[in-house]
């Protein structure tokens, strides 16, 4: 139980590590760019691309599609 426990906290960790780099770099972007939507969404784009690349579990390539992601099964927990 205790290795499920600090797995768990260690996917947690990496995703919210993933989306905070991807909130400080979107808010890069969007103070660089005085009004000009069509650079902005170029780079928002670009952004969003190497996020995507950035995945390392497959919740996040789900929830990136927006197809979300379902609840693991128990027998699908991989044990390092």
């Amino acid at each position: 139980m205790r290795v499920q426990i600090v797995q768990f906290q260690d996917r947690s960790d990496q995703i919210l590590a993933h989306v905070a780099a991807g909130l400080e770099r979107y808010v890069g972007l969007d103070s660089s760019r005085s009004g000009d939507s069509t650079t902005l969404a170029l780079a928002c784009e670009q952004l969003l691309a190497e996020m995507e690349r950035s995945y390392t579990t497959s919740e996040e390539r789900l929830n990136h599609g927006g197809r979300g992601a379902a609840a693991p099964a128990a027998e699908s927990i991989t044990f390092f």
